[in-house]
């Protein structure tokens, strides 16, 4: 069970435009917490667009199976005798 919050902001001003995204969210199962806040400035005189994403990311798994794929050796093959 999880649970996401999105939330919108939205700036105008004259041909600029700001727009705001943060997300939370919370994973129960494996008790994790996931944040994201991307933002994006728009010019509008040149079609100028400036984009920033940043956040502990949207995982579909949780950090321990990462850990054992992290483990896991790149090959099936043990070539040192």
């Amino acid at each position: 069970m999880s649970y996401r919050q999105d939330f919108r902001y939205t700036s105008f001003q004259r041909d600029k435009v700001l727009r705001i995204v943060p997300k939370l969210g919370y994973n129960f199962t494996r008790k994790e917490f996931y944040w994201s806040l991307n933002a994006d400035f728009d010019t509008g005189r040149r079609n100028g667009d400036s984009p920033v994403d940043v956040g502990n990311g949207n995982r579909i798994y949780s950090s321990k199976v990462l850990d054992e794929l992290k483990a896991m050796p790149d090959s099936i093959f043990y070539f040192n005798f």
